[in-house]
């Protein structure tokens, strides 16, 4: 069985059932290249229980807050039951009945927890939620995220605040690209009252509840399919997967979108010698770097930032750019980074193929010990 879209792999059921994130070495940027500086699951584990090793990330122990899914920028890192298809799928069952989705930290009090809230899902941090996930249920309906009236100080997922907050942040930038008001989503401490949608649009059907749902998933498995979604329409599995459902369905509902609009990604950018030896984009895990024709092209649509092509260039060329535009996502354009041609080795006289920063030769940077 597949795990990255609708299916669930060996491993992810084992982990489903002993209760632990599950690592797809083949997507992390640390098993693909030694040279890779991402420590972004480290940083995020308020156990402090990941490992860099020469095999990729170990992890010794697991609460499943989530936070080393949400931060991991290639999808390796994956909580068999709090996908971010499963969010999208509750979040969306919620909006078909409700005015908005609630999405409520655990350290809430008790009694507010208990409280039947159909329109509700528990989360054991907010940082665990995707800007994905956030902005799609955003330009569906209305948002809602309910923290405690202390905030996040003396949590013991407390390092889950800079990665909530830098989400937020995103999201609000994503809003604005696509001409969404900042109040679809808002953080609060109080729970407002229950909004039913009307008959007409809710059709008098109840909204799914988390043990209904589950059940539907279980139901699922014993087919040996995983319906994230219960049924309800085709459920993107990845990030990228989200986005890009995300941007056709509010072109199609809006007519059109302003393209020109920045979108809160940096670009990439080439700020010194290129040989082209192909080594970022034979490494890029999702095909955002290709080589074409003595042409270094970039595709943002395909870009996850996880910054392994940063990391593997042998001259330090590459580096974040300018943001992307809204147009280069909705359009998956190619930009041209750089273009070989033929130079001269200021040093020995040779010929060789380099972009107009490169003034020497590959013999004489090996013999400078200029390459790193």
């Amino acid at each position: 069985m597949q795990g990255s879209g609708g299916f669930m792999d060996v491993r992810e059921f084992a982990s489903f059932l002993v209760g632990k994130v599950t690592l797809r070495k083949e997507l992390c940027v640390r098993s693909l290249s030694p040279r890779a500086s991402c420590r972004r699951c480290v940083e995020s584990c308020p156990l402090d229980s990941i490992e860099i090793t020469e095999k990729g990330p170990q992890i010794a122990d697991c609460n499943r807050c989530g936070l080393c899914a949400a931060a991991c920028p290639t999808g390796a890192l994956k909580d068999p039951e709090r996908t971010p298809a499963f969010f999208l799928a509750r979040g969306r069952e919620i909006l078909k009945h409700y005015e908005e989705v609630i999405f409520f930290c655990l350290r809430l009090p008790p009694r507010i927890r208990q409280d039947k809230t159909p329109n509700a899902v528990f989360v054991p941090c907010l940082g665990a939620l995707i800007p994905e996930v956030l902005l799609a249920l955003a330009t569906e309906g209305k948002v809602l995220l309910v923290l405690p009236r202390e905030g996040c100080a003396g949590c013991a997922l407390e390092k889950g605040r800079s990665i909530y907050e830098n989400t937020l942040f995103l999201v609000n930038k994503m809003l604005e690209a696509l001409q969404f008001s900042p109040e679809r989503i808002r953080v609060t401490s109080e729970v407002p009252p229950l909004r039913v949608k009307s008959l007409s649009k809710a059709s008098g059907e109840a909204a799914m509840g988390r043990r209904e749902f589950f059940a539907a998933l279980f139901r699922g498995i014993n087919r040996g399919v995983i319906q994230e979604n219960s049924g309800q329409g085709n459920i993107p599995a990845s990030r990228r997967q989200i986005l890009d459902q995300v941007l056709e369905d509010v072109e199609k509902a809006k007519g059109s979108l302003r393209k020109d609009k920045d979108w809160p990604q940096a670009g990439l950018k080439v700020a010194g010698p290129c040989y082209f030896c192909n080594v970022c984009s034979r490494l890029c895990p999702t095909g955002a770097l290709t080589l074409q024709e003595e042409k270094l092209l970039f595709s943002p649509a395909l870009c996850l930032s996880c910054g392994l092509c940063i990391d593997v260039c042998l001259h330090g060329s590459l580096s974040w750019g300018d943001k992307i535009s809204l147009n280069s996502l909705v359009t998956k354009e190619r930009q041209e980074l750089t273009i070989a041609g033929i130079r001269e080795c200021v040093n020995c006289g040779e010929k060789f193929s380099g972009n107009t920063y490169a003034r020497l030769c590959l013999r004489c940077l090996l013999q400078k010990g200029l390459i790193q």
